[in-house]
């Protein structure tokens, strides 16, 4: 929370001529917020003290919105800052479903995929005699579609390392048959030994839930609560932005999960690193501070921060409606950024801000097997079995069909 000046009555008339020597008293509005203007006319938070001249200047900084801009001036901006959602993250686990794809990125399986087609239609364009002119057209389809299905079955079972038997070679086309063949045995071959062995080398990857990137992926999640400071630029932004601005937002407001609060860390921050169901709208800054001061804590790295940003705004010094003060505020602020000093300040301020910044969302650690880890790899063998022994079935009871037929 910022503070408020108020100068001391006997130094307002020396001000300008004597600008480094004054003195000042420090207030802190009643309800502890920010503040904005409200529908019903009154001015809340800091900036209420400012617009009623309660207080010469508020120091913030403040995030320069249309409706502040209208009841306080606002000095030289000193930055810009952009609110995003700010959670708790997960405890690593193991994504038994993810990481079976991993090992090959999407441009190689659709390469693999791709490949095997074009060893399909090679052998079945090498291989297989030409379809004899008194055969009907369905016949000839007929014929071609089980050409094609057993070679398809023919090079899955080579890539899954399966031992088939390929009986649509005729012997002058022996030896192209085989050439066939090896090429692509070789290929799926390189294939499988490289998927085996990224695949080993994954299991003991764990992954830390990051789930909330956009407020759109909040309304998936009911119990997920959504916390704003109150009285700020981003509670007065997701209360009445549109659906342009706030896309997904919607459903969150329809079912009451948007909660104003006072953000502090013992109520808000450390229940979230904690696993309580929320998440928090702030800025980049404000989150740089809080995960700075949780690592000091805890030495842990608790927090992430979404990829979308809500809006961006430039932050600066509020003073009351043309005053004097302003002149000679914009000067020395803009000494400050010019020379880059304030953002020194900022780094000074926080210097382990960046430990936590660019956390992994992947950890690597040295773990024994177990059904915990390899529940997926085992679901997906039982479902093949369970498959494999339907189409057994059917085979069986088609042959039976076939056999009391004849």
């Amino acid at each position: 929370m910022g503070t408020a000046s108020r100068l001391h009555p006997d130094d307002l008339a020396g001000l300008q001529n004597n600008p480094e020597h004054f003195r000042f008293v420090l207030e802190r509005p009643p309800d502890g917020s920010w503040g904005t203007p409200l529908p019903n006319g009154t001015v809340t938070g800091l900036v209420g003290m400012v617009h009623r001249q309660e207080v010469d200047l508020a120091l913030g900084p403040f995030a320069l919105t249309s409706g502040r801009a209208i009841v306080v001036d606002f000095a030289a901006p000193l930055f810009s800052d952009a609110p995003q959602l700010m959670g708790g993250r997960g405890r690593p686990e193991v994504d038994p479903w993810g990481f079976m794809l991993l090992p090959f990125a999407p441009s190689v399986w659709a390469a693999t995929l791709c490949s095997m087609g074009i060893w399909v239609l090679a052998a079945v364009m090498l291989l297989t005699t030409p379809l004899k002119n008194r055969q009907g057209v369905r016949e000839a389809l007929r014929s071609l579609w089980q050409t094609v299905v057993s070679f398809v079955f023919l090079y899955c079972g080579v890539l899954f390392q399966q031992g088939l038997e390929a009986s649509r070679t005729s012997r002058e086309r022996r030896w192209v048959g085989r050439l066939v063949v090896i090429g692509w045995t070789v290929t799926a071959m390189v294939l499988a030994w490289s998927y085996m062995g990224g695949l080993t080398s994954l299991v003991a990857v764990r992954h830390v839930p990051q789930p909330f990137q956009t407020l759109a992926a909040l309304g998936d999640h009911p119990s997920v609560l959504l916390m704003v400071a109150k009285n700020s630029a981003e509670s007065r932004l997701l209360q009445t932005g549109g659906p342009v601005v706030l896309r997904g937002l919607e459903k969150v407001r329809e079912e009451k999960r948007l909660r104003m609060v006072s953000r502090g860390y013992h109520n808000v921050y450390l229940p979230m690193a904690n696993g309580e169901p929320w998440v928090v709208v702030v800025e980049a800054y404000e989150a740089a501070a809080v995960a700075e001061h949780h690592f000091a804590l805890t030495g842990r790295c608790d927090y992430y921060t979404s990829r979308e940003i809500i809006v961006s705004y430039p932050h600066s010094i509020i003073l009351q409606k043309n005053s004097p003060l302003l002149r000679a505020v914009n000067a020395r602020l803009q000494a400050l950024t010019q020379g880059g000093l304030y953002l020194h300040w900022l780094q000074t301020a926080l210097p382990n801000s960046s430990i936590c910044r660019h956390s992994p969302s992947t950890v690597t650690v040295q773990d024994t097997l177990s059904l915990a880890n390899l529940w997926g790899v085992f679901s997906v063998l039982a479902g093949g079995l369970g498959a494999s022994l339907l189409a057994f079935v059917c085979e069986l009871a088609s042959s039976t069909r076939t056999d009391a037929a004849d």
